[in-house]
């Protein structure tokens, strides 16, 4: 049994971990992208991740990805996250070996992971990791499309079931589609990185945050073939006010609509007429695309408020998916004390 350097020649051998596992892999040409596109990664000197192998099997696997970061002074960190931790039950106790390596082999500003299960968050702040300071984190709102088959997963009563979805279906096609709008906003959706997105310039109010350094064309690169990405762009009177982002994920069972970077210009984020017509749009557009749910998550806490009064279904989590690990403690002390802004994109959580 021993530990070495992953390799993307290993794919094969992941893959089948992954499965083993009921964990989800894209094909072999996105999972290269990951690291290949990534605008970060040096593929001449850089590795993977690790690999658990006995007798040139695999048995476990974690990898990384790297992600820069920026605060309001325009500082940049490096930032490490941690991706498919993955381990055969009879090398558990290599697992943490593994983490280890992570922690210390490659050397970064700072440490995540962002799609910490109940166990794995455990395992982190035991190694000394913090929550990442986030409010609305641990909650998401939800618009259901296909409520028959969303009441079949929730609901195990026949009767409650019935008599819910029968409620909610009438019940959110009154709630959204009777949602009065004025044609001061125009909408436009497109799945082009265009200038305009490019150059827009997203003002935060918050004097001390973090966030990360997006690179749009790397996550399409990787999102498009197995989900669709598309912008959706907001107008007031020709004039481009602010945008989201929306991804659909196409190879799952439950198939859902993501709404996330939902930035919109300061004079504009506080009207409520916006986010109607908003979301009025998101409805009919992942509606088309026969999406079973529509999820809106990782929200500024204003916008929170203002879609929380129009979307009336949300879930709160009772853990947080977010960490980071920092082994410097003057570095950790000031990334306690920033917002830290995160979407849809941030750490390897755009990998749905």
């Amino acid at each position: 049994m021993l530990i070495r350097d992953a390799k993307i020649e290993d794919y094969n051998q992941i893959y089948e971990l992954n499965l083993k596992h009921n964990l989800r892999t894209p094909d072999k040409n996105e999972w290269q992208k990951i690291w290949t596109k990534n605008p970060n990664f040096d593929f001449t000197q850089d590795k993977i991740g690790w690999v658990i192998e006995d007798k040139k099997n695999i048995k476990g696997f974690l990898g990384y990805i790297k992600k820069k970061y920026i605060d309001e002074e325009g500082n940049e960190y490096d930032g490490l996250i941690s991706h498919n931790w993955v381990v055969d039950n009879d090398c558990r106790n290599m697992s943490l070996i593994l983490l280890n390596k992570f922690f210390n082999d490659i050397k970064s500003d700072f440490y995540i992971n962002s799609t910490a299960s109940l166990e794995v968050a455990k395992v982190w702040e035991a190694f000394g990791a913090k929550k990442i300071p986030v409010d609305n984190i641990k909650s998401s709102l939800f618009i259901p499309i296909n409520i028959e088959k969303i009441s079949q997963i929730v609901f195990k009563n026949y009767l409650l079931k019935n008599f819910l979805s029968t409620f909610l279906k009438y019940f959110i096609k009154f709630k959204i589609l009777s949602l009065k709008t004025n044609n001061n906003y125009q909408i436009e959706i497109t799945n082009k990185i265009d200038k305009e997105l490019k150059e827009f310039k997203y003002i935060f109010e918050e004097k001390n945050f973090i966030k990360e350094k997006s690179e749009y064309d790397w996550y399409q690169e990787i999102l498009s073939k197995n989900n669709t990405f598309e912008f959706l762009k907001i107008y007031k009177e020709n004039i481009f006010v602010g945008h989201c982002l929306l991804i659909t994920s196409n190879d799952t069972k439950l198939k859902k609509t993501y709404v996330s970077e939902i930035k919109i210009c300061k004079n504009f984020r506080a009207d409520k007429d916006l986010y109607k017509i908003v979301i009025k749009k998101i409805f009919a557009y992942a509606k088309n695309l026969k999406s079973d749910l529509i999820q809106i998550k990782y929200l500024d806490e204003e916008v929170y408020k203002i879609l929380k009064k129009i979307i009336f279904l949300n879930k709160k989590y009772n853990f947080c998916s977010f960490y980071y690990y920092c082994s410097d403690q003057k570095l950790t002390l000031k990334l306690s004390k920033k917002k830290w802004i995160i979407s849809m994109l941030s750490g390897d959580t755009f990998l749905i």
